[in-house]
């Protein structure tokens, strides 16, 4: 396992040099503006993507926030299955939102 990890991070270094030696034909003084305008571009665009595939689980974080505090205020057993219910009905609704 330890050598199939190795082997990733080895990958991604390998990556890295590639696009820096794509990328370095643009990095010299006239050309730097544009060089950090396109990077800062895609970081936004990636950042985009990320936020519109992941932004459903901001609702499922709350709802195991306020399990785990109803669990330290010794909450009784009907008031956790409430809260775990909750959870377990959202989820199935989203599972069903995206098929």
């Amino acid at each position: 396992m330890k050598v199939v990890v190795q082997a990733l991070s080895l990958l991604a270094t390998r990556l890295g040099q590639a696009l820096r030696l794509a990328v370095s034909p643009a990095a010299k003084d006239p050309q730097m503006v544009g060089l950090y305008a396109g990077l800062a571009g895609a970081m936004a665009f990636v950042t985009a993507v990320f936020w519109w595939r992941f932004w459903k689980y901001d609702g499922v974080d709350e709802d195991m926030d306020a399990l785990d505090a109803a669990r330290e205020e010794g909450g009784t057993v009907a008031e956790l299955g409430a809260v775990e219910g909750a959870i377990i009905r959202d989820s199935e609704q989203e599972g069903k939102d995206e098929k």
